[in-house]
């Protein structure tokens, strides 16, 4: 890969990957405040057990950045036409350590005089491997089934979406509703973004991986089942899906036809 095109897939990685990052750091330093605040309240701010939570939700932290720089980087890929290489899993990687460094080493993030403080960097070690194996099966998947890949000839299924579409209101509110045609591969990119971006964690994991077993279904028998798994795993984001309901509903119908 020549040097031009990597650096157009690094800038738009980090773009990306800042959004993220962001997001991310904000809930997650939230999260800590409210976590240790619960232990203060029992006693328990100096104990092995808040040491142990804290590390859970960094790791949780680490694991949703180092997969939101792959997805990036994936898509960086995509959208400028390079061929996917080793270059992801380095970048992770990296990152990964990066985190847990940065994370672990921080005087400030525990409260001074806990016994096992000592210990919080290998908490994140053991809590965030994985996170590469993760990110390898996810380059496959792509590589088969590319994210952005170009509408493929012959004949599309077009769905139409209702919803409050993304609009720029200065000083009013917007109650005008979009309606949306898009074929089956851009409902499921839609899907995926939307999840991505607002769903964060192994929560996010999981309703993708169920969300990835639907869009390989489509077509087949196993559509109705695989479709009433992704909705269980994403039964507490029913808002974010519901313009897409009518589009799954439809889809449902013509598996079972």
């Amino acid at each position: 890969m020549d040097g031009e095109l990597k650096q157009k897939i690094v800038t738009h990685a980090d773009k990306a990957y800042f959004a993220e990052h962001q997001k991310s750091l904000r809930e997650t330093t939230e999260t800590v405040r409210r976590a240790i605040n619960s232990f203060a309240a029992k006693g328990k701010v100096l104990s092995g057990e808040m040491v142990r939570e804290i590390a859970r939700i960094e790791s949780d932290h680490i694991k949703t950045l180092v997969l939101a720089k792959a997805n990036a980087l994936l898509e960086g890929y995509e959208l400028y036409g390079g061929e996917i290489d080793n270059f992801i899993q380095v970048q992770a990687n990296e990152l990964r350590w990066d985190l847990i460094r940065a994370i672990g080493r921080d005087p400030h993030l525990l409260p001074p005089g806990v016994p096992a403080s000592d210990m919080f960097e290998s908490f994140l070690v053991q809590n965030t491997a994985g996170i590469l194996e993760t990110i390898e099966c996810e380059i496959e998947r792509r590589k088969v089934i590319p994210k952005l890949s170009k509408p493929q000839q012959g004949v599309q299924n077009i769905y139409h979406l209702h919803g409050n579409n993304s609009r720029v209101n200065i000083n009013s509110t917007d109650h005008s509703v979009n309606v949306v045609n898009i074929t089956t591969q851009e409902l499921f990119v839609h899907l995926r973004q939307l999840l991505s971006e607002n769903v964060n964690g192994e929560t996010q994991t999981r309703i993708l991986e169920k969300l990835d077993a639907l869009e390989k279904a489509q077509n087949t028998p196993t559509f109705g089942q695989r479709y009433a798994e992704f909705i269980a795993a994403a039964a507490n984001y029913t808002t974010l899906l519901t313009p897409f309901m009518p589009a799954l509903a439809e889809m449902v119908k013509k598996a079972l036809a």
